[in-house]
């Protein structure tokens, strides 16, 4: 699962990770510089490192889910539109996210 952190969490990921999402000319620098950790603790360029990745491993899993749900609900329209049975959008939009709800609850 995307940000579940047994990828972060692991700083021998950190150029895996930097490499998938790209980097800036200041990571650049720290490529150099060997992952450094104390503990649990990341010090120095490995910890921005890890927040820029973070912050993006976020933001592409909300993405995904925001297509995932978009994709879902707009087959459910059609599919509640065309059979008839509704009659009118509203009433259409209203089952579309029943189902919906019912699909992302369990």
């Amino acid at each position: 699962m995307l940000g579940s952190g047994r990828i972060l969490n692991n700083p021998y990921y950190l150029n895996w990770i930097r490499l998938e999402l790209g980097s800036d000319r200041k990571s650049k620098a720290a490529d150099r510089l060997p992952v450094r950790s104390i503990g649990h603790r990341l010090t120095g360029s490995a910890a921005r490192i890890r927040r820029r990745a973070d912050i993006r491993l976020r933001s592409f899993e909300l993405m995904l889910k925001f297509e995932l749900f978009r994709f879902y609900f707009s087959r459910i329209l059609y599919v509640v539109s065309v059979s008839g049975f509704l009659k009118s959008t509203s009433d259409a939009v209203i089952v579309a996210f029943w189902v919906l709800k019912e699909e992302f609850s369990s």
